[in-house]
């Protein structure tokens, strides 16, 4: 089906007509699809933030893919290779690996030219010219070699030209293959064999239980006065519903699986590829702004690399006029804003991938059982080039009729595959995304969003002072008899039934509130999410922003920089659980009953809960951050090590990400004596006496760690953030000694603030270390804003204009120039 030929109202006039036409092959190929020999305009501001100027939306997306080379190019190559398997060509050997999961999980470029094939054509065209743009980059450095980027000189490889396909494989690989095909049901099923086979069938279900809830409702909400949605993540429970055969799972293939997940984004990182998505954003409608003005902050996190994982442009043709950061190669901005509206985006975590078990035929390994038959599984054969050998790696997957087979275990008979809600509708979900963020209203917002099959929350703001949120996702309809918390059986008894229309899904305008906060926080308090639900608690993060948004009646910019800080800075796991440790310690203790307990509570008591050096003494400021720290391991460990042994970590929590439902419930029942845990993981012993104990421990060791008794000399050493030099293994990128590093924050990969008024604009952001990666081989050719926005970055100093009306961007230009297509 074309993607946008059945649009009825678009983002702009001129761009539909445009869609439109081009929906019949004959108009498409004779007036729609012709190039223009006009030039293209690239006015780049003081931060070297590029603005394509064009006559039309080829040309702009020509001149888009020209400014994405200009500045990343490097990193572009990195990005395409990574996903199409071709890292090992210019490497080596250390990483056969992830290109061969990369090809497993995603897909060759015959499979991604199908894809293309289905594309209305004027979607076709725009990859097409993007790839052009960066080919004609490209064009220019091979006639001036002093211009190539140093990292192709140092590694001994030259960039190649790009195709359409290459520019819609980033979106595909990373997007889709690498962020939006995740599970926890591998997981689920080997903690829930090991519980069974140290603890029986009864009390292992109640311990599961525990941990993966079918639905908490006490987690945190985006949505806080809006109808449910029953119907999404529904899930019967009863004497009906069935579980698997736990005696056909692996550990030891949950184990594999578990430390290739580990393996891949080790590799990643050393690549200077995101390995987590996250983010964070809060808006602010009329009703509880200062202004009266509509405000949008965010901080998408998608980790710290140099150079900047994002990468900021401006387009402006007649069709498309926006601004703001996106993943290189990505047709659509994903935080920015337009003429009508600011927008921003997190990661939606929603069910879309299921595992199947799929029943080997055990007279002939290469079928399974489906629908009372054996099948052929599907072979993907491909071959994978390697730095140093003479000759490829040839290596073959398997699909089934659910998705990607991504482990077999012949003794037991069984093949794991993935089914994936999304898989199919890529590029689908690109172009849909780049017509929502041109929309004028949030009504042609979500008529585009709605048919995004990946799960993403959209937000948004108008200048009605008006705000809204949508979240994205193509959900199944699963079969209520089965556990989707656990992998399915794959002969066909519990397949899909079909996707829950996506005007449906859970969205929200002009919260009760006043406000709508999100850090990756389920949508509403009956919107399950099965095999993930360990993600939405009730300790879940999104808890901190909804605090300090209810504070106060009216906030303006100045509180929302104030909010980012605080984000940045507290200790989540401190934030929620110090707090309950010291009501619990006030209505169970008398006095000084325990001395630790009480030097614990004490110094607990006067934090703050925030991680800080602001002497950059290279030690964090308060001795609290020692204390909670040791006190936190002698109390997972005192708690839950022996029921959950190396299955610990599926309770664990980082400063910057909660999921220990078990120590949440433990203290909340502890305080008001009201039973929620299933299993009594105190043993019979109390809280109050493993607390005794955990902090008797915890001082100990504190005390010998640091040599005295005088907790005011317990300072932790502070942890620091680093922008990578290194892309790949043991070889940096530049000099060691030009390698970014500051004191750790919790920050947004970058962070925008829009204020939308009536009519004014007022928009800041910024994306460190600087807009550029490109460090030439001849220096003189280097870009001057590699770094120029970490000044602004450390201790928050402040924020850079983002730019948007032309007479603004050529007042504070620092070049322009015009490109032609010839």
């Amino acid at each position: 089906m074309k993607l946008f030929s059945l649009v009825k109202s678009v983002l702009i006039c001129a761009l539909m007509a445009l869609i439109l036409s081009a929906g019949a092959a004959e108009a498409s190929d004779a007036a729609v699809l012709n190039d223009s020999l006009s030039p293209v305009r690239i006015i780049r501001d003081e931060y070297g933030v590029p603005h394509v100027y064009a006559k039309n939306i080829f040309d702009l997306y020509f001149g888009y893919g020209y400014v994405t080379a200009e500045d990343r190019l490097f990193q572009i190559e990195m990005l395409r290779r990574s996903v199409s398997g071709g890292v090992s060509e210019v490497l080596g050997k250390d990483f056969i690996e992830l290109d061969k999961s990369s090809l497993r999980d995603g897909y060759g470029a015959a499979e991604i030219e199908r894809r293309i094939e289905k594309l209305d054509p004027v979607c076709v065209k725009l990859l097409e010219m993007f790839a052009l743009g960066i080919n004609k980059k490209i064009a220019e450095i091979r006639k001036t070699p002093g211009a190539l980027p140093a990292e192709f000189k140092k590694f001994g490889f030259a960039p190649k030209d790009w195709s359409a396909v290459d520019a819609a494989s980033v979106y595909i690989g990373t997007m889709a293959v690498r962020y939006s095909d995740f599970t926890s049901e591998m997981d689920n099923m080997a903690l829930l064999k090991k519980l069974k086979e140290k603890f029986g069938e009864k009390k292992a279900m109640e311990i599961f239980e525990d941990i993966t809830p079918v639905n908490d409702e006490n987690s945190a909400t985006t949505i806080t006065d809006a109808p449910g949605c029953p119907d999404h993540g529904k899930c019967s429970r009863g004497a009906a519903i069935s579980l698997p055969d736990t005696a056909s799972f692996s550990c030891n293939v949950a184990a594999g699986y578990r430390s290739d997940l580990t393996g891949r984004k080790n590799a990643l990182a050393k690549l200077g590829l995101p390995v987590k998505l996250g983010s964070y954003t809060y808006l602010i409608s009329a009703k509880r702004s200062e202004t009266g003005a509509a405000i949008l902050a965010s901080g998408p996190q998608m980790g710290f690399f140099n150079p900047a994982y994002l990468i900021e442009v401006g387009l402006h043709s007649p069709e498309i006029d926006i601004i703001g950061t996106t993943t290189p190669c990505y047709m659509n901005i994903m935080f920015g804003m337009n003429r009508d509206l600011a927008f921003t985006a997190t990661a939606g975590v929603g069910n879309l991938t299921d595992v199947y078990m799929e029943k080997l035929n055990p007279e002939n390994h290469d079928e399974y059982l489906f629908n009372k038959e054996f099948l052929k599984f599907e072979k993907r054969i491909f071959e994978i080039k390697v730095k140093g050998r003479k000759r490829p790696v040839k290596v073959e997957f398997l699909r089934s009729v659910h998705g990607p087979v991504f482990a077999i275990d012949k003794k037991s008979g069984v093949a794991y595959s993935r089914k994936r809600a999304w898989e199919g509708l890529e590029l689908e979900s690109m172009f849909h995304w780049m017509a929502a963020v041109n929309a004028k209203n949030f009504g042609e917002m979500k008529f585009h969003f709605s048919k995004n099959p990946i799960s993403i929350n959209l937000f948004a703001v108008n200048r009605h002072g008006e705000t809204y949120h949508y979240l994205s996702g193509r959900y199944p309809v699963r079969n209520p008899s089965f556990d989707d918390r656990l992998p399915l059986p794959g002969d066909g008894s519990a397949e899909w039934r079909g996707y829950l229309p996506g005007e449906t899904n859970p969205s929200s305008k002009n919260e009760a509130e006043g406000f709508i906060a999100n850090w990756n926080s389920r949508p509403t308090a009956d919107f399950r999410n099965g095999d993930l639900s360990t993600q939405w608690g009730p300790d879940q993060r999104t808890i901190l922003l909804q605090d300090y948004l209810r504070k106060k009646e009216k906030y303006g910019l100045a509180d929302l920089y104030d909010l980012q800080k605080k984000i940045g800075y507290t200790d989540l796991r401190a934030y929620i659980y110090a707090p309950m440790i010291s009501k619990f310690v006030k209505s169970a203790y008398n006095g000084g009953e325990n001395k630790s307990v009480g030097r614990v509570a004490g110094i607990l008591s006067a934090w703050n809960f925030e991680r800080r050096d602001d002497n950059r003494d290279g030690f964090y400021d308060a001795p609290a951050v020692a204390v909670f720290d040791a006190l936190w391991r002698e109390l997972m460990d005192s708690l839950f090590a022996d029921e959950l042994a190396d299955m610990l970590w599926t309770v664990e929590s980082e400063t910057f990400w909660t999921q220990s439902i078990l120590l949440y419930y433990t203290l909340q029942s502890a305080v008001d004596g009201v039973a929620r845990l299933g299993h009594d993981y105190t043993n019979g012993h109390g809280l109050k006496s493993v607390l005794n104990g955990a902090a008797e421990r915890a001082m100990a060791k504190l005390e010998k760690e640091y040599g005295s008794a005088d907790a005011s000399k317990w300072l932790k050493p502070a942890q620091k953030l680093v922008f990578e030099t290194a892309n790949f293994v043991k070889v940096p990128q530049a000099d060691a000694s030009s390698a970014i590093e500051t004191f750790m924050v919790n920050r947004g990969t970058e962070s925008h603030f829009v204020e939308l008024g009536r009519g004014y604009t007022v928009a800041y952001n910024i994306n460190p270390p600087g807009q550029s990666g490109y460090v030439a081989s001849y220096p003189a050719y280097s870009s001057k804003h590699t770094h120029d926005q970490m000044d602004l970055f450390i201790d928050y100093k402040g924020y850079k204009p983002m730019r948007f009306d032309l007479g603004d961007i050529i007042q504070n230009k620092s070049f322009e120039k015009f490109i032609f297509k010839n």
